[in-house]
């Protein structure tokens, strides 16, 4: 019998509210919630579990979502991993920066909690896909 694993998301955000918010609905999306409370935590553990996705916001102290984004583009172990962006500014050039890095969305603050899980689906989605070898 061959066990389907959920797959796992690893979100990460300062703010512990916004990552109550994301986990919840992930979780109640049948999904595998991990957490990181800043982007330093979230490389760190990004490294460690080799999650399906992360969802990160982009202003955090002391690595941002982005630096956090740039690492993990830069070790093969996690540079395919599909990333979504959350951000507390409607900025034009920090969705463009996000989309360069390979971003699936850019989302800003505060959002829809169904719309994110949507996009989190089509993601995943989109990445099994992709490795998904074609007979």
């Amino acid at each position: 019998m061959m066990v389907i694993k959920s797959p796992r998301v690893l979100v990460v955000d300062d703010d512990s509210n916004a990552r109550a918010l994301c986990s919840i609905n992930l979780l109640l999306d049948g999904l595998e919630v991990l957490e990181a409370e800043d982007g330093r935590r979230g490389l760190a553990r990004a490294r460690l579990e080799s999650p399906d996705l992360v969802v990160t916001d982009v202003a955090m102290p002391g690595l941002s979502g982005f630096e956090l984004a740039e690492a993990l583009r830069r070790d093969e172990t996690t540079a395919q991993i599909p990333l979504i962006f959350i951000s507390g500014e409607q900025d034009a050039d920090n969705e463009a920066r996000a989309l360069s890095l390979g971003a699936f969305a850019y989302l800003t603050k505060p959002f829809d909690p169904p719309a994110l899980a949507k996009l989190v689906a089509s993601a995943l989605a989109r990445r099994r896909a992709q490795l998904t070898p074609i007979d």
